[in-house]
């Protein structure tokens, strides 16, 4: 609902300006993510003044939110983020450089791991590196069978997209229709970057578990996890790194792509949540992104699905005491997602890409981490 009502708004806020306001309260409730929303507009509407509130109920009557809410929307400066608490106190999101020195591993050696997204992209270039350090067993959650894609005789996992299709046209796509074309293309792709994830997963020393499951089905997550169980033993932690894009701003995004994105990220972690409610975890790793803090145009369902993850490793850090909970808000990785051409577009806006070496050093000394340091952390690029 709240995209839609920015969706009205684009045409004349993107042009002329105007106000626009979100309020929640996050402590009865994280799953919104309106200051994703807002962040993001800030961006695509320059000339507007956009605003999250996040207005603290605790025990103060309608009249006194009501005036803590409109002395914000009045008097309040140009923060697009702002948290009101319940004792009066204001509260502003910054970032800060910290090297706080880490403590001892919080899992053993051949601990289970359940893992959303890990068998592609950024996912799997940490979890190699954890795979080294704990020979854990990882359980891969994924929506497809990786030995379910078109066989193509004498071409290398590491072909290309182009010659996958030239391949696919003469093979197994001959005589088919150009859209089953480029979702044969999609699955093979898939399933060539994902066996050879695992394969490099168990070259580290990880035990590698490969299960069907769409994380969006709660049911679906309930019994592979069910099995794993009682195949692997108890689950020691989750690392919920599964993702996807549809970039499009406000006024064009559709309500199919916002829960695709949203859905992917907030639906898909709520399940594993809740599927692993009664296991001792000791690591909840979330990956995040920086568009949940900084946002980027185009990105209001990936930036609202993202600050949902962070208002959630918030809450299980405070529910959970004793586990290691973190949402980490990447920058953008040097692979994964970004091609050669946002890789240009990164580099003329001067931001850095994170080299795959540092970004898996990154998640595994934040998870050496005090149990009670901050939930949320960026991680960023750097010039060499």
């Amino acid at each position: 609902r709240a995209l839609a009502a920015a969706k009205a708004a684009a045409p004349r806020f993107g042009d002329a300006g105007g106000a626009f306001v979100t309020v929640q309260d996050s402590r009865r409730g994280p799953w919104l993510g309106l200051d994703g929303l807002m962040i993001t507009a800030a961006h695509e509407w320059p000339a507007a003044r956009v605003k999250a509130i996040d207005l603290e109920a605790g025990n103060r009557s309608a009249d006194e939110l009501a005036h803590a809410l409109a002395d914000e929307i009045a008097t309040g400066d140009g923060d697009q983020q702002v948290h009101l608490a319940a004792d009066g106190r204001r509260f502003v999101t910054v970032l800060r450089d910290d090297d706080a020195a880490g403590g001892p591993f919080p899992l053993n050696e051949g601990a289970v791991i359940v893992v959303s997204g890990g068998a592609r992209g950024v996912t799997a270039v940490a979890l190699e590196r954890l795979s080294r350090h704990i020979r854990p067993t990882l359980v891969i959650l994924g929506r497809s069978d990786p030995d379910a894609a078109p066989v193509l005789p004498g071409l290398g996992e590491d072909a290309d997209e182009p010659a996958v299709r030239r391949a696919l046209i003469a093979g197994p796509g001959v005589g088919k229709p150009p859209r089953e074309i480029e979702a044969m293309v999609k699955a093979v792709l898939a399933a060539n970057e994902a066996r050879t994830a695992i394969r490099r997963l168990e070259a580290a020393g990880a035990r590698v578990r490969y299960c069907r499951a769409d994380v969006r089905d709660p049911a679906s997550v309930s019994n592979a996890l069910e099995a794993v169980r009682a195949e692997c033993g108890p689950i020691s932690g989750i690392i919920h790194g599964a993702g996807v894009l549809a970039d499009k701003r406000i006024g064009d995004k559709t309500r199919e792509q916002f829960d695709a994105v949203f859905g992917t990220k907030v639906d898909g972690l709520a399940n594993l949540l809740e599927a692993t409610r009664q296991d001792q975890l000791s690591v909840i790793c979330l990956f995040s992104s920086i568009a949940s803090l900084h946002g980027n145009a185009g990105q209001s369902d990936y930036a609202m699905a993202n600050s949902v993850l962070n208002a959630a490793a918030r809450a299980e850090a405070e529910r959970r005491t004793g586990c290691t909970v973190k949402a980490i808000a990447w920058g953008p990785w040097d692979g994964g997602m970004v091609g050669p051409a946002l890789k240009q577009h990164f580099h003329r806006q001067s931001i850095a890409l994170i080299a795959p070496d540092d970004g898996a050093d990154f998640m595994l000394r934040e998870l050496c981490q005090p149990a009670a340091s901050a939930p949320v952390v960026a991680c960023l690029g750097r010039w060499a």
